[in-house]
């Protein structure tokens, strides 16, 4: 049954808002990313972007497809997106609803093909969340989030049905043998004093938001992410 995204509904939104759309959508951008994974590496065209970061024919065909979507089915929307040109912040800053998207999220995850990549698509109403998509094409799972609703995973291997996910809590950090996960790329000293505070944790090493479905799924308790992350801590404004 998928009677809980087909009852999400936003008061204020300009338009009727269609989860089983944006899933779509989502898995649409899987089909597009895997036809390029299926492909020789020399035809990826992988390019170095300003910020020395790479990008693929992969990232590019599924941005394609997300924003064609997205702005067909909600045309006054504005998509803040990882390979669109850049809108300035002074801008960006004034929207009411907003599209953040990462077409391909652990580009070189994919580069490896280690499979630890995902999409991830955003509905943010001001500077807050409201809708959150991440659909990971190695296994066609689609995990999918609404504020006030819950999260959710929907699988292939399940049915397709829609399960709701709910984190175990845990008591204190001096609990032993809770599960840390530490990103492949993004580790400081910062990251490695706050692991220290823990006794005797288990690891995962893993890439992208793959990251964040680990603990949807109570696979993983604590993620910690100290190391920088985007504009963000630089404009706080």
């Amino acid at each position: 049954k998928r009677s809980v995204s087909q009852s999400v509904t936003m008061e204020d939104f300009p338009y009727t808002f269609d989860l089983e759309h944006l899933i779509g959508v989502a898995r649409a951008a899987q089909r597009e990313i895997l036809a390029v994974y299926e492909e020789d590496p020399e035809e990826w065209k992988v390019q170095a972007k300003a910020d020395e970061s790479p990008v693929t024919k992969a990232d590019l065909r599924a941005n394609a497809v997300i924003c064609d979507a997205l702005t067909a089915k909600y045309p006054s929307i504005p998509i803040t997106s990882e390979e669109n040109c850049k809108v300035p912040y002074s801008e960006r800053k004034e929207y009411v609803y907003s599209w953040n998207i990462d077409p391909l999220d652990g580009t070189k995850e994919f580069i490896k093909r280690n499979g630890q990549f995902a999409t991830n698509i955003a509905l943010v109403r001001g500077q807050e969340p409201v809708v959150g998509v991440v659909q990971v094409p190695c296994t066609g799972d689609t995990y999918w989030a609404v504020k006030g609703k819950g999260a959710f995973v929907r699988k292939p291997a399940e049915g397709d049905t829609d399960r709701r996910l709910e984190c175990t809590p845990f008591e204190d950090r001096k609990q032993k043998g809770l599960t840390i996960i530490v990103s492949r790329r993004h580790r400081s000293a910062e990251t490695e004093a706050f692991i220290a505070q823990y006794d005797e944790p288990k690891f995962i090493q893993l890439g992208s938001s793959l990251k964040f479905t680990k603990i949807a799924e109570n696979e993983a308790h604590i993620y910690p992410r100290l190391a920088p992350v985007s504009e963000g801590r630089l404009q706080r404004e």
